[in-house]
């Protein structure tokens, strides 16, 4: 089993959860045989009410000891609500790394091959014994011998013996002479790290919901100038940002406001408008008079406007604006893949 393992840490999720939300909590060594390893990806899913996920993608990478890898991949089904989950992934064990063949047998068997001439008797010799022993002795002489390692003259002088195979004839049985080469033992490389990734597909609605403050700038009077004091919320799920806030004095009617009224200029972005096209948000602005006297006004827009004007006071009444409050939310049904991944070390395995 493995001795030890190393996760990068994730917070816990939130729940209830106002957006889909993946987090891998554990990998983990399951289980092993000797050759096989079991490595258990662990991991929580939090849904909003009503939001489904319809499966998970579990994608796992191994790093060895010598360099190499292993990748597995599967697929979990998925459930409503809020649901822990496990993939079980079998990886080797552990690589065999190459046997190493020693040289050294080989450079003391494999010497220069003496091709000189030489002059036995009345014999001219040439060549001799080959100096391995899977090549056939080829001298030649005046009167060749029948199994010799090189040719001879009738008999009369015996050649001398060359270093190689046995006599040159007799082929290779697996050994160069006497000179066998040496084998390194096989080494095992172990597990020595992971990633794993975790992608979930979620059906169902999401919630955006942001309020934004803004002050009067110090000359509100005469510009109608405000600035933004502080925002809250959450608008990631539908990738909601809200955008400037003017004021003005209308000067001439339109579908939204009228002459004499102070109309209020929201504008806001939401990244996934073009996808989600249906998806409508709520605008609530309330003001609050330096009389004590609030106002408040809602309007619905689809996600896609981008700005709404929203008439709420006289506008001989503006000047006396202490603070303006815009709360946004925003509901739609998505489709989505949301992601989550881990990777940390584990110790040698020991054999």
């Amino acid at each position: 089993m493995l001795s030890a393992l190393l996760v990068l840490p994730s917070l816990p999720l939130t729940a209830p959860a106002q957006t889909p939300q993946v987090r891998i909590k554990d990998v983990s060594a399951n289980k092993a045989d000797g050759t096989t390893q079991v490595i258990r990806v662990s991991w929580e899913a939090r849904a909003p009410s009503g939001g489904v996920f319809n499966g998970f993608t579990v994608e796992l990478n191994v790093g060895y000891t010598d360099g190499t890898s292993e990748h597995r991949q599967t697929v979990v089904n998925g459930g409503p609500g809020n649901t822990d989950f496990f993939a079980d992934l079998a990886v080797p064990a552990f690589h065999i790394v190459k046997a190493a063949i020693s040289t050294a047998g080989d450079a003391g068997g494999k010497k220069d091959v003496d091709k000189t001439p030489r002059k036995l008797g009345d014999a001219q010799i040439s060549g001799g014994g080959k100096t391995t022993a899977n090549e056939t002795g080829s001298g030649v002489g005046s009167n060749p011998g029948g199994n010799n390692s090189g040719g001879k003259k009738g008999g009369a002088l015996p050649l001398p013996k060359r270093p190689g195979g046995n006599n040159g004839n007799n082929g290779n049985n697996g050994n160069n002479g006497n000179n066998s080469s040496p084998i390194v033992p096989a080494k095992k490389a172990s597990i020595s790290s992971f990633s794993a990734s975790v992608a979930a597909k979620f059906t169902g609605p999401v919630t955006a919901r942001l309020i934004e403050e803004f002050v009067p700038a110090p000359a509100f009077a005469e510009t109608l100038e405000v600035l933004r004091k502080g925002s809250s919320g959450n608008g990631s799920a539908l990738n909601l940002r809200p955008g400037a806030l003017t004021i003005e004095r209308v000067k001439q009617a339109d579908s939204e406001c009228r002459p004499g009224e102070g109309c209020f200029n929201i504008s806001f972005d939401a990244g996934n408008a073009n996808v989600f096209k249906d998806a409508q948000a709520t605008i609530t602005l309330n003001i609050l008079l330096s009389d004590g006297a609030r106002r408040e006004v809602s309007r619905r827009v689809s996600l896609s406007a981008g700005r709404v004007r929203l008439p709420i006071i006289p506008e001989n009444r503006l000047t006396l604006i202490s603070s303006v409050q815009v709360r946004f939310e925003a509901q739609a049904v998505i489709k989505d893949t949301i992601r989550a991944s881990s990777q940390g070390k584990l110790a040698p395995l020991t054999f």
